[in-house]
C-alpha cells in the first residue's frame, strides 16, 4: 500500500482526483482478499481497524474454509453449529476460523525433531550407520538383532 494509502486530501495537487485505496467498496476488498494466501490475508487484518473489521463481518476465514472443502469436493466438519456460533462475538467466531483454517492448511508442517538419547548413546560400531539411517527417517522402532 505504501504511501499511496497515506495519502490525504491535503497531499492533491490543484485539479487532481486524489483516491485512498481505504475507500474501495467492500465487495472490491472481499474478492482482492479472496485471491491472497492466508498469511497474506492476516497482514491485511492486522494493518488496519478497517480491514480487520471487514475480515471479521465479513467471515473472510470461513469463506477461505469453504472454499478449499468445496475445491477438494470434501465436507466442511469444521463450521461451528448454529447453537455455539450464536453464543460467541464475530471476532470469536472469526478467530476460530482463522484458527481451524491455519490448523488445516499447515498439518504437514515439520514439527521440531526430538533427539533420542538411546541412538545417541548406542551409537557404536556396525550399527551407527543403521541407527543414523533410521533417526533420519524419524523411525523409532528398529532391531538391535546382530549388535
Amino acid at each position: 500500500f505504501g504511501s499511496y494509502v497515506q495519502m490525504g486530501e491535503s497531499d492533491c495537487r490543484v485539479g487532481e482526483t486524489c483516491f485512498n485505496i481505504l475507500q474501495l467498496p467492500d465487495d472490491i476488498w472481499l474478492l482482492i482478499l479472496s485471491h491472497l494466501q492466508i498469511l497474506d490475508v492476516v497482514r491485511c487484518e492486522m494493518s488496519c481497524s478497517m480491514m480487520r473489521d471487514l475480515v471479521v463481518y465479513y467471515g473472510v476465514y470461513k469463506a477461505m474454509l469453504d472454499n478449499i472443502c468445496r475445491r477438494k469436493k470434501i465436507n466442511n466438519y469444521m463450521i461451528l453449529p448454529e447453537t455455539v456460533r450464536m453464543t460467541k462475538t464475530e471476532l470469536e467466531t472469526s478467530a476460530y476460523y482463522k484458527g481451524r483454517l491455519y490448523q488445516y492448511t499447515n498439518k504437514f508442517a515439520a514439527r521440531l525433531r526430538e533427539e533420542d538419547g538411546y541412538i545417541q548413546t548406542y551409537k557404536v560400531g556396525r550399527k551407527k550407520k543403521e541407527l543414523d539411517r533410521l533417526a533420519s527417517r524419524g523411525m523409532k522402532q528398529f532391531s538391535l538383532i546382530g549388535v
